[in-house]
């Protein structure tokens, strides 16, 4: 959250970019994918999951709402707590 205002999802999304967040999220996945030497069968799960989100026209915050357990296990094993302060945000304040 960018201000002292607290927002509050079930009355609007307004002042909330969830779609830029979610966004954020399926781009450190994909780095991930794209990066990682290290062997990890959730590396092998999102890029079959990304590739049926595309083919199922799913926009990144439906992806990231659906797979919010599975991301964290993700990030958890690279101890990317950044990726992990951003989807605790994610699914606080969008999904």
């Amino acid at each position: 959250m960018t201000s002292d205002k607290k927002l509050d999802r079930y009355i609007t999304f307004k002042d909330i970019d969830c779609d830029r967040l979610a966004r954020r999220l399926v781009d450190r996945i994909e780095y991930y994918l794209d990066h990682s030497s290290e062997p990890s069968s959730w590396l092998e799960y999102f890029k079959m999951k990304l590739v049926e989100r595309q083919k199922m026209g799913q926009d990144e915050l439906f992806f990231v709402g659906s797979q919010v357990n599975s991301i964290r296990a993700l990030f958890e094993q690279f101890e990317d707590v950044e990726a992990l302060n951003l989807l605790d945000q994610v699914e606080e304040d969008c999904c």
